[in-house]
């Protein structure tokens, strides 16, 4: 019998059987010098699970206050003598009046609202006007019919018995006010809540109409009701502006710092789905399910679902979808506060015009994020089209193509992406980077290095030529590095020319294979391969013009 190799070496063999005791008590003493953590307490766990900040908490607070205010100040006699049964409308324009708005926001609000209140007040008195009319050519005067009632809706204004013209013209007259209201908060959206207010206006003012018999009770009880939607605005004011102030120039600028923070996510989650494709079982039919699906297995039946197997379906290219939809929303949410923000007046470092060219500049590197998710889409309609994403033998008998033909196409794309990981994943860097020099530069977070500096006054010299975000010519040295970037993205085409047997420097194939004898077929296919090749690593500013034209061919 021949002896096997490993028993030649006595040691050798005892290594091979001995158990790892080394590395287990170098395991246990590396275990040993970690520190312990010590677990949260059952407030910070309930206070993370709640997903509740300050922020969040000062909100609450302004927006509870100001009807808090409104109900405390009956426990006044001579506050709840003066609006009697009108004074909840006192805590429901408190409410309404929203005085967690930002500043500039808040007081265009507020001043329609007025407007708006003012205008309700000369339609409320017309409509009094025209049921004490209907009453009286309707009805006895009071001295010889029945006498009129007391407990009216505010002190002044005592109520007449029922009349049923002047019951009529009220109705009209709410009628025409809540048709007119509705049809231009339907023409401009801004007006929603001024018009909201208006209805309640003349809901509240029609209802008790019909029960005044002169113009005097009708003035004094819309007098109660005008003062008491003004005391709700006066309370929604002053804790607008006293209580955690909040400015529109504040919003923007925290709303940039979170689309430049979700600018860097989108980078690192198109870099993330970049390397996923540098897999070749990426971009085909999952070789978990591949051995599932062949034929003579009973028990595990081969799945018809297209969209289970599409490069649009995986893990890297949902989260890059999903991180430029964030990148999105967050500009959106920008343009709209934007002109409030250059409205109000207000004492900082940035201008309207300022703010304007910030956006501006926001929404151009947008554009090129938003493009790179369209990758995905590429990529899964180009997997379609060569059958990569179905069964290999459904993809043999729809094309007529090999399996090797099929792996060897895969292989080429992973060999492509691994080309672009190293550039990518140093531009992304730099990417990054420059990303924090805008914030720290804007000032919208504290630059962490010059506050450590600061507090320990270390040697100037101690960093020497490195140059961080922050600094002054660092704008510079991120010029730099990009054209770098460029220089590199030759690489990735000449290694797609290797494959395709070109020679970039003869400007020709080096064989007659890849000439004019080529099959249209591999040519559309290597065609695609090139435009994809080159949108991918085109720069920023053409990206975006290129994919209009990408996506037809693909």
């Amino acid at each position: 019998m021949p002896v096997p190799a490993s028993s030649g070496d006595p040691s050798q063999s005892s290594s091979l059987h001995r158990p790892p005791m080394d590395d287990t008590l170098d395991n246990r003493g590396q275990e040993e010098k970690q520190p312990v953590q010590k677990k949260a307490s059952l407030l910070t766990r309930l206070w993370q699970k709640s997903g509740l900040n300050i922020g969040m908490l000062a909100t609450m607070f302004k927006g509870a206050l100001a009807p808090t205010i409104a109900i405390a100040l009956y426990q006044s006699t001579s506050f709840a003598d003066h609006y009697s049964t009108l004074g909840y409308l006192v805590a429901v324009m408190s409410i309404l009046s929203f005085g967690i708005m930002p500043r500039a926001k808040f007081v265009q609000t507020m001043l329609f609202n007025i407007i708006g209140i003012c205008i309700g007040f000369c339609i409320t008195l017309l409509s009094i006007f025209c049921s004490v009319q209907a009453r009286a050519h309707t009805s006895p005067p009071l001295s010889t019919g029945p006498k009129s009632s007391s407990g009216g809706p505010s002190p002044g204004a005592s109520v007449a018995p029922y009349n049923s013209s002047a019951s009529a013209v009220c109705a009209v007259w709410l009628f025409f006010n809540i048709y007119i209201s509705n049809t231009l908060r339907a023409s401009r959206p801004q007006l929603q809540f001024p018009v909201i207010m208006y209805s309640i206006f003349a809901n509240v003012a029609s209802t008790y109409a019909p029960q005044f018999a002169t113009m005097a009770q009708g003035i004094t009880f819309s007098r109660r009701l005008i003062e008491a939607f003004l005391t709700g605005f006066a309370i929604a004011i002053g804790v607008s502006f006293l209580v955690f102030p909040l400015t529109s120039r504040t919003v923007v600028l925290k709303t940039m710092t979170g689309y430049i923070k979700a600018l860097s996510g989108a980078l690192k989650a198109q870099s993330n789905y970049l390397q996923s494709l540098e897999d070749r079982n990426a971009f085909g039919y999952p070789p978990q399910l591949e051995d599932q699906a062949r034929p003579g297995k009973e028990e595990s039946p081969r799945p018809h679902d297209p969209e289970a197997f599409s490069l649009e379906s995986t893990p890297e290219a949902k989260a890059l979808k999903a991180a430029v939809a964030i990148v999105a929303e967050m500009y959106g949410k920008i343009s709209g506060d934007l002109a409030f923000a250059k409205r109000e007046t207000a004492y900082g470092k940035l201008d309207a015009s300022d703010l304007s060219d910030l956006v501006k500049l926001m929404r151009q590197v947008m554009l090129p994020i938003i493009g790179m998710s369209s990758v995905a889409d590429i990529f899964s309609r180009v997997a379609k089209r060569q059958g990569w994403c179905t069964h290999a033998d459904d993809a043999s008998e729809r094309l007529g193509r090999p399996d090797e033909v099929k792996n060897m196409e895969k292989e080429q794309w992973s060999e492509i992406m691994r080309t672009l990981h190293h550039p990518f994943e140093v531009l992304t860097g730099w990417m990054n980077q420059g990303l924090q020099h805008v914030l720290f530069t804007l000032e919208l977070e504290k630059n962490p290095t010059k506050q450590t500096n600061n507090a320990h006054s270390p040697d100037l010299e101690a960093n020497g030529d490195a140059i961080e975000p922050g600094d002054k010519h660092f704008a510079d040295v991120l010029s730099t590095k990009i054209d770098q970037f460029y220089e590199q993205r030759k690489v990735t085409l000449d290694t797609w020319c290797r494959q395709k047997g070109m020679d970039l420097q003869h400007q020709g194939p080096q064989h007659s294979g890849s000439g004019s004898g080529m099959a249209i077929t591999d040519h559309q296919r290597h065609q695609r391969q090139l435009y994809l090749i080159l949108y991918v690593s085109l720069p920023s500013k053409t990206k975006n013009y290129t994919r209009i034209l990408l996506l037809p061919v693909f």
